[in-house]
């Protein structure tokens, strides 16, 4: 009723041009609503300052598992054709050694490496082979994600760990094979420079520099020294520090490694790098990021980076070390981490010298499971038709493959002993390593229960093998035995695998070695002297032969197989 009046009433006073004053109970509560909202407005405007809240923006396309956005109106990593991109100079401000390697060196990975010996080795530049020229490279503001909420590196960070893990700075040096160093808390890596610091909160981290040259051949100084890049790792107080900003935070860790030294040959490449890096990162199941430093060319990975043994260990983007562009040609900068490890561990070396036998009695990881790792990682399925081990019933036809060499050490009568094989009911599998990509060597050698081949780096796909099956190593003339510890590392390859291993040494009448030189040289009659006089001729000397295995030492051999394959049958079905 009073309501109806009051409007009533000033509408009649307005009529006759006297405004009626409203009650001052209900001005006081409009002027109370109108600085409630007022006051909220100042507020809502006021948190950002204070905070720093992250303001909307549009989501650029980014690489999987990048959780920090570019800068508004930063172009999403562009996808560049890297041919085009490709320059020999060194990278400028940058203290990363390019990988390059002395003639010695060189010489060294392409005696060793049948691609080479194809002319697939392509020389190595300098600077890691695609840096960009300044002018050609996309110019961007690189943005620090971590912005304010940088402070969760303080008190509250070890909560992002599982178990509430401590910060780390930690070096082991106790290997004869290997130097590892692993790093838990703000980690920052220049991939362009090579530069790696962690920004320490912790006032129980050390602080200070390690140096490291992260490739399991430390043992062999000179080589080392001369094609694997030397890292040095700083731990810095995050308070007295400014940090690199990040181009991208990676929630997966990450592993640095060296391709260097004798990588380029096969068995290098199982020994030093493919191994050791199952051995480091197999419990993350793929979920980690490599980085690769001295990579000499793209010929290295056999086949596309994501195709290639590498490959099948992770699902991210291999990240190359001195250049602006990862395997996947995203844009490089820097990159941060929660944990990193420097180096490799291994604990699964195969040649017996230098600690590599004491190494295998503290392994990290079997061996056996390295194939089924890999073809997962390759998509691969397990092959069918066949058990996870070997197993070969008496009267079952056992799968061999016969391994020939497109440069020295050719079994001059492959295609007869392709054909005894299979007259002996074996079925049989003709293998050309050098043809072969990753993903193909894989897949022929889960097939086999048995692989036959002379001595040589392809005999390092061994690992590929299911467990339990049969090795026969052909010895060239002069190689081998107690004279020299030639092929003792394929003989553990074999013993790592659960394989028989047999071995047959070629005489010297069934070697091309005699027709080489004259019949009374010392290198035809007294190999162990040439060995132990000429140790550094002696493996060029007895490496460029070609044999014969007579074809009834091989049908001998072929027996003896089927005896242990169905000999190790029925123990396991007596088990």
């Amino acid at each position: 009723m009073m309501r109806r009046s009051l409007v009533s009433n000033a509408g009649q006073n307005e009529s006759s041009g006297t405004v009626l004053l409203q009650p001052a109970s209900i001005m006081a509560r409009k002027r109370s609503t109108a600085q409630v909202f007022l006051g909220a407005l100042c507020l809502l405007a006021f948190i950002p300052l204070v905070y720093k809240l992250p303001v909307s923006m549009p989501s650029p396309h980014l690489p999987r598992g990048v959780s920090d956005p570019l800068p508004l109106n930063t172009p999403s990593p562009p996808k560049v054709n890297r041919q085009s991109r490709r320059i020999a100079s060194p990278l400028k401000s940058s203290n990363f050694f390019g990988g390059v390697i002395d003639e010695g060196v060189q010489a060294a990975v392409h005696n060793s490496e049948e691609r080479a010996k194809l002319g697939l080795v392509q020389p190595t530049q300098l600077g890691g082979g695609d840096a960009l020229q300044d002018e050609q490279g996309p110019h961007r503001k690189l943005l620090d994600g971590l912005g304010a909420s940088d402070e969760r590196w303080g008190g509250n960070w070890r909560s992002f760990f599982p178990g509430g893990q401590q910060e780390m700075f930690q070096c082991d040096r106790s290997s004869p094979l290997t130097d590892v160093c692993v790093l838990k808390g703000d980690i920052r890596v220049n991939l362009t420079s090579g530069e790696i610091v962690l920004y320490s909160r912790s006032p129980a981290t050390p602080l200070g520099e390690e140096v490291i040259r992260p490739h399991p051949r430390k043992w062999q100084w000179d080589m080392i020294a001369s094609s694997v890049t030397e890292f040095t790792i700083k731990s810095v107080a995050a308070g007295g520090a400014e940090r690199m900003p990040c181009l991208k935070r990676n929630t997966a860790p990450g592993v640095l490694f060296s391709v260097g030294a004798f990588c380029g040959g096969v068995f290098h490449d199982f020994n030093e790098v493919y191994l050791p890096l199952f051995e480091t990162t197999h419990t993350t199941g793929g979920d980690v990021v490599m980085l690769v430093s001295d990579l000499k060319g793209e010929w290295w990975w056999h086949d596309a980076p994501r195709r290639s043994f590498v490959g099948a260990m992770t699902r991210h983007p291999i990240k190359i070390i001195g250049r602006n562009f990862d395997t996947d040609n995203y844009v490089q900068g820097v990159e941060c981490f929660d944990q990193l490890t420097v180096g490799l561990y291994q604990h699964t070396c195969m040649y017996d010298e230098f600690g590599g036998a004491e190494s295998r009695w503290k392994a990290r990881s079997d061996v056996k499971e390295f194939a089924p790792y890999v073809r997962k990682g390759l998509k691969i399925p397990d092959p069918g038709g066949v058990p996870a081990r070997v197993f070969v019933p008496e009267g079952g036809v056992p799968v061999v493959g016969i391994a020939q060499r497109l440069s020295s050490r050719k079994l001059k009568n492959f295609i007869d002993i392709l054909k005894i094989a299979k007259a002996d009911g074996f079925k049989v599998v003709p293998i050309y390593f050098e043809h072969y990509s990753p993903e193909e060597a894989v897949k022929i050698m889960a097939s086999l229960d048995v692989f036959v081949a002379v001595h040589g780096a392809g005999l390092s796909n061994i690992c590929l093998m299911r467990p339990g099956g049969v090795v026969l190593q052909i010895m060239p003339y002069g190689e081998g035995g107690k004279r020299n510890v030639i092929g003792a590392e394929y003989k553990n390859f074999a013993l790592a695998m659960d394989a028989e291993y047999l071995e047959w040494s070629v005489p010297a009448h069934d070697s091309t070695i005699k027709d080489q030189y004259n019949q009374t040289d010392k290198i035809v009659t007294s190999p162990e002297l040439i060995w132990k006089f000429r140790g550094k001729d002696a493996m060029n000397i007895y490496h460029k032969q070609d044999v014969t295995m007579p074809e009834d030492m091989f049908r001998a051999y072929l027996h003896q197989i089927r005896r242990t394959l169905s000999l190790r049958a029925r123990i396991a079905q007596e088990s």
